[in-house]
């Protein structure tokens, strides 16, 4: 059932239901891991997160680390282990299946399949990124043994020249574009608009298949002949895009829950396209509807979309008309809160306006950037404090020496209310560490210089020990802030033997 708040805005929870660990001894759980991998790929990276320990295996350097991890988290060592079984038996089960409608003519395709599937999976699998090996293991696995089944069958059965050539392209098409989208489905987020995604995947393919299909007509020309080269040529170009295109865009997938999704998302279902980025009929208008309605738990529904389906690009696309349509005294406000957490950071560099470059930037740690993109929307609400901040951030951040600290001017602070309160109160702490490293510098002995030290590193360690508090978009800055002006401080306890703590 959906979440309803009081304003009758649903609240999205599209994560998978499972509220255990898979089981390797339950076949149905096979069956769920195979539904994920074709048909909800976003759901592996959300396992890993929830029950194998997230992404610290990715992040070991050594075998013997990587082992420990294992140990440490057998959840994730059994999705490695279970992915290899579907990666070995699917193929055969497509064989069986294949074999009684005698549309199969050799297992030695699909052993081929197999083995270069389970080479990538142990070459592959240990040193990454376990959800995205994992699916594309098994995809390959299937969509290798299948593909290399029909070529065989093509290459037997259909006569030399354009309709070969043709088949061989449509079946090769498919086969790489299924195992496209898959990958597309385990990255997610905004990457797929923010690069123009699967259609300028589609594209790039296009393109080198048309300039390859020029060559490959020389090719079919010396083998073929003129004219059959060239007409082969042409249909290796024409057909494998668009085989490719197609299949890559899961029009299946879109179809098959097309009809549930007229009217409203709905939460927890089987059917909810997952996989495609054709956009669902009226996804816009609902959006449309949940931002003005709730803008707060719009975002969090946006979040739901862009972490669990590939419907990034009519999300975007709803936030920048939706934000055209704001008084310009929401506009900072309302894109501050888009910036607090969002799923996808890209989501910020998408949007079409100046603050939220401003936030892209801060994010990025280029707060330069950041001061000229808040400047141009000083006269907003909230544009000036956000232009301040920026601002006082590029002066604190140029500064790495105590000669340096203490020749920083104290700014003026913005009139409360504030937007960014948290961030304010660490920037106060650093204007009292500049006050106290006036002091030091200014000291002539060492009992004048050990107590302001003491008060200002004890303050920077304050500012380091509560970064939890502080917005995800200056954060990294106030961090590399703090800690560069602690190892400043440091060095003047170490260089005069100045106790400190």
């Amino acid at each position: 059932m959906m979440k309803k708040n009081n304003d009758s805005v649903p609240r999205l929870d599209l994560a998978p239901q499972l509220k255990r660990p898979l089981y390797i001894w339950n076949p149905l759980d096979y069956l769920r891991l195979l539904y994920w991998v074709f048909f909800f790929p976003q759901a592996l990276p959300w396992y890993v997160e929830n029950y194998g320990g997230g992404e610290g295996f990715a992040r070991q350097t050594t075998w013997q680390s990587k082992l420990e991890f294992l140990c440490q988290h057998p959840n994730h060592l059994k999705l490695l282990f279970q992915g290899l079984i579907l990666t070995i038996c699917v193929p055969y089960l497509f064989y069986i299946l294949l074999l009684r409608t005698n549309s199969i003519i050799d297992w030695f395709p699909v052993a081929g399949g197999v083995v270069g599937a389970v080479v990538f999976s142990m070459v592959f699998d240990l040193p990454g990124d376990v959800a995205k090996r994992v699916a594309e293991a098994v995809v390959l696995a299937v969509v290798l043994g299948v593909a290399l089944d029909m070529a065989l069958y093509i290459a037997l059965n259909f006569p030399e020249g354009v309709v070969r050539v043709a088949a061989g392209s449509a079946v090769l098409g498919v086969a790489l574009g299924v195992a496209g989208s898959v990958e597309f489905g385990v990255v997610g987020g905004v990457a797929l608009y923010f690069s123009g995604g699967m259609a300028e995947s589609v594209a790039k393919t296009v393109n080198i298949i048309i300039n390859a299909s020029v060559k490959f007509s020389v090719i079919f020309a010396i083998i073929f002949g003129v004219t059959s080269g060239v007409m082969s040529g042409v249909a290796f170009g024409v057909v494998f895009p668009v085989a490719y295109g197609l299949a890559i865009l899961r029009p299946e997938s879109w179809l098959i829950g097309i009809p549930l999704y007229l009217i409203s998302i709905h939460n927890s279902s089987l059917l909810l396209p997952r996989i495609t980025v054709i956009p669902l009929p009226l996804l816009t208008n609902q959006i449309k509807f949940w931002l003005r309605k709730d803008w707060q738990v719009a975002l969090e529904n946006i979040d739901q979309l862009l972490r669990y389906s590939l419907q990034s690009t009519p999300v975007v696309n709803t936030i920048n008309q939706v934000l055209a349509e704001l008084p310009q005294e929401q506009i900072v406000d309302r894109v501050a809160q888009l910036a607090e957490n969002p799923y996808d950071w890209k989501l910020l560099m998408s949007v079409s306006h100046e603050v939220a470059t401003g936030f892209w930037h801060l994010y990025k740690q280029r707060p330069e950037a950041a001061t000229a993109a808040f400047e141009k929307v000083r006269s907003l609400s909230y544009g000036k404090e956000m232009f301040l901040l920026a601002q006082t951030i590029t002066q604190f951040r140029a500064v790495t020496s105590p000669d340096a600290i203490a020749e920083v001017q104290i700014p003026n602070f913005p009139p409360e209310p504030r937007l960014r309160p948290a961030t304010w109160e660490a920037l106060k702490g650093l204007c009292r560490v500049v006050e106290d490293t006036q002091l030091i510098v200014k000291a002539t002995s060492k009992s004048a210089r050990a107590f302001p030290l003491a008060i200002a590193i004890g303050q920077l360690k304050e500012i380091l020990d509560n970064a939890d508090a502080l917005p995800q978009a200056e954060r990294g800055l106030i961090l590399d802030i703090a800690q560069t002006w602690e190892e400043a401080l440091e060095s003047i306890a170490t260089n005069f033997g100045d106790v400190y703590y």
